[in-house]
């Protein structure tokens, strides 16, 4: 029992020694200091004690009526940068509206400098955001021009007043659920423009999902939408069995060189493997799955071996690209020689000497390799050692599309 509990406590010293940098939407609060902002999605919403107690204190705004004195706002100058491209301290509004009794945040307004440049704004936004879903010139409204982003259930709004401008900030809900047959409090989780089908016209495309619990950011019911630009109703394709992750993504591009763009969607499964559930759809006749990661990998093996060493064995599925790789592990020496993985260099009778490779992937990038326009996809698979916290080397893959299907180009090995 003691050995078994010592075991644990070294494990979980090592995850905290080893384990790989966080993101900044995992990163310390304390460290971030008064730049940390709270996720959008999670604090629309979100009643004000519990903002502050992770936001810290803004200057309150109230407004007046006949009966009483009632919290409208919440101003603070934040540091936007990470989340929207924009450096520098920027005037932020929180709205606050009373519902059963709580102050809760409804709308994020952020107040750019009087001198921001427009164009400039919105090419810093886009290189965080993407292109924008929609952008243009408006009539008939107190604002000039406006541009759209929808990222993570969130809609991003940014209005050009001629004189100012500002963005506002609010869920982005998608309330068509009954005309396609779907839940009614589903997000936006993403949305673009494009022509998806090859008819010369573009559409509207977009990742929809419903919450799975009312404060969760995990997602379920997963539709990719499809809607002329006119406003008719377009069509919905179920992810089925892969609908559930956390704040899943899409992008589109042209993988299969028919000058029509396909519609890759990631999907953060959780959890401290750090998989990504990535899957291809072609829309030009008819929707179908091209890309399937359970079906399109290497299969990996590994093992620890004499000396504080690893040994790992991708095989290309079709035999032409296997590639055997050795890793140095002596930098974590001390910590095997703990667990009883090695001793004095030598692998210690009886233990579990295999390495841990990660069938799935943890990222796939779009890259245009040969730049013919024509995007590639760049695959990472992840081996671990004694835990999920002991990274040992990343399996990048190389595939392209062929003769109607996938095939293997290159295996490099990075550690």
């Amino acid at each position: 029992m003691l050995k078994r509990f010592a075991l644990t406590a070294f494990i979980l010293a090592f995850m905290l020694i080893y384990s790989l940098p966080l993101g900044p939407a995992l990163a310390d609060v304390n460290q971030m200091a008064e730049h940390y902002i709270v996720y959008p999605f999670m604090a629309i919403g979100m009643d004000v004690k519990t903002l502050e107690a992770s936001q810290g204190k803004g200057e309150y705004q109230y407004s007046k009526s006949a009966e009483e004195k009632s919290l409208s706002g919440i101003v603070y100058e934040l540091d936007w940068s990470e989340l929207l491209g924009v450096k520098g301290q920027l005037d932020t509004e929180y709205a606050v509206s009373k519902v059963e009794g709580e102050n809760i945040i409804n709308q994020i307004t952020i107040r750019f400098p009087d001198k921001a440049d427009r164009e400039q704004l919105i090419g810093n936004i886009s290189a965080v955001l993407g292109t924008p879903a929609d952008e243009g010139k408006v009539e008939k409204a107190p604002y000039v021009y406006c541009a759209k982003w929808y990222k993570e259930g969130i809609l991003y709004e940014l209005q050009d007043y001629g004189t100012y401008i500002k963005m506002h900030i609010n869920h982005a809900k998608f309330t068509d659920g009954k005309e396609y047959n779907l839940p009614e409090d589903m997000f936006v989780l993403a949305k673009q423009k494009a022509d998806i089908n090859g008819d010369g016209k573009k559409e509207f495309v977009s990742i929809i999902g419903k919450r799975r619990y009312e404060d969760s950011i995990y997602m379920e019911n997963i539709n990719i939408l499809v809607e002329p630009l006119n406003g008719e109703k377009g069509y919905a394709i179920s992810l089925g069995e892969y609908d559930g992750g956390y704040l899943p993504g899409m992008e589109l591009w042209d993988f299969t060189g028919d000058e029509i763009p396909e519609v890759m969607v990631s999907i953060p499964t959780g959890g401290s493997g750090g998989i990504t559930d990535y899957y291809i759809y072609s829309l030009k006749d008819k929707p179908e799955l091209i890309f399937d990661p359970e079906k399109v990998s290497v299969e990996i093996e590994g093992e620890f071996v004499e000396n504080y060493k690893g040994k790992i064995h991708a095989r290309d599925p079709k035999g032409a690209l296997d590639i055997i790789a050795t890793i140095d592990l002596k930098d974590r020496k001390d910590v095997y020689d703990e667990l009883e993985i090695y001793k004095d260099g030598k692998l210690v009778k009886d233990m579990y000497h295999e390495l841990m490779p990660y069938q799935l992937y943890g990222l796939i990038k779009a890259v245009d390799v040969d730049n013919d326009g024509v995007m590639e996809l760049e695959a990472y698979q992840s081996v671990r050692g004694c835990c999920n916290a002991d990274f040992v080397a990343n399996i990048i893959t190389f595939w392209k599309w062929e003769n109607d299907g996938w095939n293997l180009h290159r295996i490099a090995v990075e550690n």
